[in-house]
């Protein structure tokens, strides 16, 4: 199970618009505030994504489809880069496989 998992944090300005573009969760600030843990389909696969901070997430990816979901957000920045939207989203940590304790308890339907 502890090998299963992976994790990437996402941060910038338009962090919740990138993700928007492929889950069909409501990531506005009111609906979806930091400390806000949801499960949903993002980019056609299985994902927790995490509101760590007002402009920051995490995502929990299974470690098969890590490589897959790095290339999903690097097309999908594409617009914000090009439209010079203070998109400063990046990998900020790729840390591996989440350890069994670190699994996300409040997860939510989303």
């Amino acid at each position: 199970m502890s090998q299963a998992l992976s994790r990437v944090r996402i941060d910038g300005y338009q962090s919740r618009a990138l993700l928007a573009k492929g889950c069909a969760l409501d990531l506005h600030p009111r609906r979806f505030p930091s400390g806000r843990c949801a499960r949903t389909r993002l980019a056609g696969m299985p994902v927790i994504v995490r509101c760590v901070g007002e402009f920051a997430s995490e995502c929990v990816v299974p470690s098969s489809h890590q490589a897959y979901f790095a290339s999903y957000l690097q097309d999908a920045a594409v617009e914000f880069v090009l439209t010079n939207t203070h998109l400063a989203a990046r990998w900020v940590c790729s840390d591996g496989p989440l350890k069994a304790n670190e699994r996300p308890s409040n997860v939510g339907d989303g």
